[in-house]
């Protein structure tokens, strides 16, 4: 049994350095003006993250960075209004969990004001 929690716990954090890469590659191209590399990179990171979330890493962490995820590419137009709907709803479920941090917060906020249509 501890193996296997072991194991499971290797995954998360190796799937969490990963995701984070994929974040960071994505940063670097919006940096060098490859939008279609970034937008690769986003979407990579945002599957990654949605698949640690449904394999039952759930915690509020693993939450808060797959809604990172999905505002990156709202920010790039990709169906902004669902991505923006879906940071709300991952950062409130997040949020019951344990309190948002500041930047979260903000996050959350800028989501609520993009569902709202108002200009941001």
């Amino acid at each position: 049994w501890l193996d296997f929690q072991l194991r499971i716990a290797r995954q998360d954090a190796a799937g969490e350095r990963l995701g984070q890469g994929l974040l960071n590659l994505g940063e670097l191209r919006v940096l060098g003006g490859d939008r279609a590399g970034a937008l690769s990179a986003f979407s990579q990171c945002l599957e990654l993250r949605r698949a640690l979330v449904e394999a039952g890493f759930s915690s509020t962490e693993r939450l808060i960075d797959l809604a990172w995820a999905q505002a990156r590419l709202a920010q790039f137009g990709d169906a902004p209004a669902l991505r923006w709907r879906q940071v709300e709803k991952l950062l409130t479920r997040a949020d019951g969990i344990a309190p948002l941090g500041d930047l979260d917060e903000e996050l959350l906020t800028t989501a609520r004001i993009a569902i709202s249509g108002n200009p941001l």
